[in-house]
C-alpha cells in the first residue's frame, strides 16, 4: 500500500504524509458520492413501490367492484379474449366481496364425480368416460339414487351412504348402472326423472325426438315423450309403455329439460320445465325472464302414442296449461326442476350457474276455472353455485336437481362442452354429484 502511495505523491519524505491525505480526500469524495447515488435509488424505489400498491389497491381492495372485473382490469391484456368469448351471463356479474354473498350463495357440503363413484363396479374404461348426467332423483326413502344421462340408456343408481357427510371417499361398491330393459342404441336423450307415486313408476323423459309424421307436412317441430319405468326388488328395469307429450317445439335441442310429479286439487299433474325461454329455441330461447312449465296430464287409451314400443294402453301426455315463471327469473336457459313435499319448487340454470326457490301456492279450484294459472309462487329467491376464489363461475353444467330435504339439494352436472365452447375451468365440477346447503 504505501508503494502505491509513494507512486502517486512522488518523491521526498513528504511524500508519504502528502499521499495520505489525499486518500482519505478520494475516500471521502467516494462515500459521498454512492451516498447521493443511494439516496437517489431510495426515492425512485419509494416513487415506484408507492405506483404498485396505488395499482394494488385499485385492483384488489375496491370492495364495491365485483371481483370478477377487477380480474378483468388486472389482466385485461390476458383475458380480454377470454371475457370476449365467454361473457358471464345476463344478471350475474356476482359480487363475491358483497355482504350479501352467504345468504345468496349456495354451500357445498359434499360431491364426488361419476368415475369415482362407478369404479369399483366392474365397468369398462370407455363407459366410465360418458357420464354426461342430465337429471336425479331419489328413492326407497331416498336411500337411493337413480340418474340419467343423455348420452347413455343405462340408468345409474347411487347410494346415498357414499354422499352423507363424513364417508369415505369410495364407499361405491354397490353403485351400478342398470341396463335399459329395451333394445335401442346411440344417445339416449334423456333429460328428466320423476316418479308417480300413484302408478308406482318413473317417467323418464326425452327432450325431444323427431315424430315420424314430420315426413308428411311442412312444419319443422319435434316433440318429448316419457317412458313409463318400473324397478325390480333385483334393481332391474322394467319398461311399462310409452307416451308423447302433446307439445310441439319449434328446435330439436330445446324441449322438456325438467320434470315432477305434483297434486293439485287431488289430482296428479306433471310439471315439466321447458330449457328456453318461451319454450324456444334460438335467439328467443335466450331473452331473460321468460321461463315457461309445461302442466302436464296424462291420457291413457289414446292412438297417439308412437315409437317401437306401443301397447294397448298407449297414452299421451296433454298440455293443461303453459304455467309462466316470474319475470324475475331471469335466466338464459333452465335445466332442471324439483319439487319438494307439493309445496316448494327449485329450478336450476346451466348458463346462469345458478337456481331459484320458492314457495308453491295452488289456486283455487274457482279461480282455476275462471282461467288463472294454476300455480302461484312467493318468497322466491334466487341463489348461485359456489365461485371459485376468483369469483368466476365452475359449476357451469348443472343439469339435474333433487329435494333431498327442505334446506338440502342433491345435482348432478354434464360434461364441460367440447371444442373450447366454455372456459377451462368448468372441466373440473363436470360429470359429477353434488350435495349443496341451502342457506337461511
Amino acid at each position: 500500500m504505501y508503494g502505491a502511495v509513494e507512486a502517486n505523491g512522488g518523491g521526498g519524505g513528504a511524500g508519504p504524509a502528502y499521499g495520505t491525505r489525499r486518500t482519505c480526500g478520494s475516500r471521502a469524495l467516494a462515500g459521498f458520492v454512492l451516498l447521493v447515488a443511494a439516496s437517489v435509488a431510495l426515492v425512485v424505489w419509494s416513487l415506484q413501490g408507492n405506483h404498485q400498491q396505488q395499482h394494488s389497491t385499485d385492483v384488489n381492495l375496491d370492495v364495491d367492484e365485483p371481483l370478477t372485473n377487477a380480474r378483468a382490469k388486472h389482466h385485461k391484456n390476458e383475458d380480454k379474449g377470454l371475457r370476449a368469448r365467454f361473457p358471464l351471463p345476463a344478471g350475474h356479474q356476482k359480487d363475491c366481496a358483497a355482504e350479501d354473498f352467504v345468504g345468496t350463495t349456495l354451500k357445498l357440503i359434499k360431491e364426488t364425480n361419476f368415475v369415482n363413484a362407478m369404479l369399483n363396479s366392474g365397468f369398462n374404461a370407455e363407459i366410465l368416460d360418458k357420464f354426461e348426467a342430465s337429471d336425479i332423483i331419489g328413492f326407497h326413502n331416498d336411500d337411493k339414487f337413480l340418474v340419467v344421462f343423455d348420452n347413455s340408456f343405462q340408468i345409474g343408481l347411487v347410494r346415498r351412504h357414499g354422499l352423507n357427510p363424513g364417508a369415505e371417499h369410495t364407499p361405491f361398491d354397490e353403485n351400478k348402472l342398470l341396463d335399459w330393459p329395451v333394445d335401442a342404441d346411440g344417445d339416449s336423450q334423456f333429460e328428466a326423472i320423476t316418479y308417480n307415486q300413484s302408478a308406482g313408476t318413473f317417467l323418464i323423459f326425452e327432450e325431444t325426438y323427431q315424430d315420424a309424421t314430420d315426413d308428411d307436412d311442412d312444419t319443422d317441430s319435434s316433440h318429448s315423450r316419457a317412458h313409463e319405468v318400473r324397478i325390480s326388488d333385483d334393481e332391474q328395469l322394467e319398461h311399462v309403455r310409452v307416451c308423447d307429450v302433446d307439445y310441439a317445439f319449434s328446435h330439436d335441442n330445446k324441449g322438456i329439460e325438467g320434470a315432477s310429479v305434483i297434486e293439485l286439487h287431488g289430482q296428479s299433474y306433471v310439471l315439466a320445465l321447458c330449457e328456453g325461454n318461451y319454450c324456444d329455441g334460438g335467439d328467443r330461447g335466450r331473452e331473460p325472464g321468460n321461463g315457461r312449465m309445461l302442466l302436464l296430464e296424462r291420457r291413457i287409451g289414446s292412438d297417439n302414442s308412437t315409437g317401437d314400443d306401443k301397447h294397448e294402453d298407449a297414452c299421451v301426455y296433454e298440455v293443461k296449461q303453459v304455467i309462466k315463471l316470474p319475470e324475475s327469473v331471469a335466466f338464459m336457459d333452465y335445466s332442471s326442476l324439483s319439487v319438494y313435499e307439493n309445496r316448494k319448487l327449485v329450478i336450476t340454470s346451466q348458463e346462469n350457474a345458478a337456481v331459484w326457490i320458492a314457495d308453491i301456492e295452488p289456486v283455487s279450484q274457482e279461480e282455476s276455472d275462471a282461467g288463472s294459472d294454476l300455480l302461484r309462487f312467493q318468497n322466491g329467491r334466487i341463489l348461485d353455485f359456489p365461485r371459485n376464489d376468483l369469483c368466476e363461475i365452475i359449476y357451469c353444467n348443472i343439469e339435474g336437481a333433487y329435494f333431498l330435504q327442505d334446506d338440502i339439494i342433491v345435482t348432478v352436472s354434464d360434461a364441460m362442452k367440447s371444442k373450447a365452447r366454455q372456459p377451462f375451468v368448468c372441466r373440473t365440477k363436470g360429470q359429477s354429484i353434488h350435495v349443496f346447503l341451502v342457506p337461511e
